[in-house]
């Protein structure tokens, strides 16, 4: 279904891709890319099959793991119009338990991009960037992952709600997958409300670290599984 969408959408916009030509300008539709599409560089590509495969291997050992193989992470962070500060989220793991946080005084630390204020925010812990040259990468290929260790270290800090998430069956290999194959393009920003970010944990058991898969947020996913997939996350409350 998603292919014959994009060969109708190549339809509609081909006299759009030929005056760019003209113009001198590249715009691509396909399969992977569509206009504005953001691409994934090759090593975080790598990343991503590399964590697909072990997420395979995990799944067809007997001996399965003790930990949760994933977490639905929700963030909205950011200033709202009267500079109040929001930083808010909630971690649902594979049974639907959710858990919040509210940090409103934190409102840099926690979403994971911004460590200059670590130090003197000892009772959370923040992703780390999984490779060594990725100071300089920008969202979402920064600060993909957290230990173990810590993500466990944050879910004790958070309010464990009564209620539970209607948990929809979660397909990880698909979701790397369609992130691999239909990439991410820019999502829609706007100033004085605070951003909402939607990503998948999945841990990796041979590095005994959750990695963090976004799926939606200042870009969002071209996939149409990935689309729902994010849409059924909980509003996180703040």
């Amino acid at each position: 279904m998603q292919r014959i969408y994009y060969f109708l959408l190549k339809i509609a916009f081909s006299p759009i891709i030929i005056l760019a030509k003209l113009m001198g300008l590249n715009i691509q539709l396909s399969n992977k890319y569509v206009i504005n599409s953001i691409p994934i560089p090759s090593f975080a590509l790598a990343s991503l099959r590399e964590l697909a495969d072990n997420v395979r291997k995990a799944k067809s050992n007997k001996y399965t793991s003790q930990y949760p193989a994933y977490f639905l992470f929700s963030q909205e962070i950011g200033c709202k119009i009267d500079a109040s500060v929001v930083n808010a989220g909630s971690f649902v793991d594979p049974l639907g338990n959710i858990y919040s946080y509210n940090h409103p005084h934190h409102g840099r630390i926690a979403i994971g991009y911004d460590h200059s204020d670590e130090e003197s925010y000892t009772d959370w812990m923040s992703f780390k960037n999984s490779f060594d040259d990725s100071e300089n990468l920008y969202y979402p290929f920064r600060a993909l992952e957290i230990s173990r260790k810590d993500l466990l270290f944050n879910l004790n800090k958070c309010k464990k709600e009564e209620i539970k998430h209607d948990n929809i069956n979660i397909n990880l290999e698909k979701i790397i997958r369609e992130v691999i194959r239909f990439g991410y393009d820019g999502g829609l920003v706007f100033n004085d409300v605070p951003k909402s970010y939607r990503s998948i944990l999945i841990f990796d058991e041979k590095k005994d670290v959750y990695k963090r898969v976004d799926l939606d947020g200042e870009v969002r996913s071209n996939s149409w599984h990935i689309s729902k997939v994010a849409d059924r996350f909980p509003r996180v409350k703040f």
